[in-house]
């Protein structure tokens, strides 16, 4: 099947699915999680996948590729040791895809969150942020339109509780002795200084990286 990317001459409001997490403790430069859920099929369906990855020592993200198709970093954090991105791809077909993660060397702990994209009126995101340090409360700031969609993530070297603000919740894993957590959202108003945040009931040191759609 052939992607169809959206008709901008007709307005439309874009719908993110969360559809679900997998984690990796194989502890290897190229992470291959097979069959995972993408959900239902459609034209324009976008899979953006948030990458969350964790080692002792500081790594970044080189690639991914979702059911063979190269996608597109939305955002990624700085060489550390919590390597975070979220990535997109146009892929309309099947139910599930085979998601290859490429870091820079082996990482020990990564976590995948999956959201499905349709109904978007622009492919790119509008805006993207990221933040990176110890401290108990991460924030990124975006310029979101009306009519928009924010997906986040977060991992973290602590094993504290998440708190999210701005977002909905929609995963929230221990892995190992870290965890990792993503969280999403539909808005109707647009807000050109969005702050989308979490606290984490334990200091560590954290990643997060955001993103949003029209």
């Amino acid at each position: 099947m052939i992607g169809v990317m959206p008709n901008p001459s007709a307005y439309r409001r874009a719908i993110v699915s969360y559809i679900g997490t997998t984690l990796d403790t194989s502890a290897l430069a190229t992470v291959t999680l097979a069959d995972v859920a993408i959900g239902p099929p459609a034209p324009d369906r976008m899979v953006v996948a948030v990458i969350l990855g964790r080692d002792a020592n500081a790594r970044t993200i080189s690639g991914v590729t979702i059911g063979g198709v190269s996608a597109t970093a939305a955002v990624t954090s700085p060489s550390q040791n919590n390597p975070t991105g979220i990535y997109y791809a146009l892929v309309p077909g099947g139910t599930t895809a085979d998601i290859v993660v490429t870091f820079s060397n082996n990482t020990s702990r990564v976590a995948v969150s999956v959201y499905s994209l349709t109904g978007y009126r622009n492919g790119a995101p509008a805006s993207v942020d990221q933040d990176y340090s110890g401290a108990t409360t991460l924030s990124a700031t975006l310029n979101r339109p009306r009519d928009a969609v924010v997906i986040a993530g977060s991992i973290t070297s602590s094993t504290g509780t998440y708190t999210w603000t701005g977002l909905t919740e929609d995963s929230d894993s221990a892995i190992s002795s870290g965890r990792a957590s993503a969280a999403s959202a539909s808005f109707s108003a647009a807000d050109p200084a969005m702050s989308v945040s979490f606290v984490n009931t334990s200091s560590g040191a954290a990643s997060l990286c955001a993103a949003t759609w029209t």
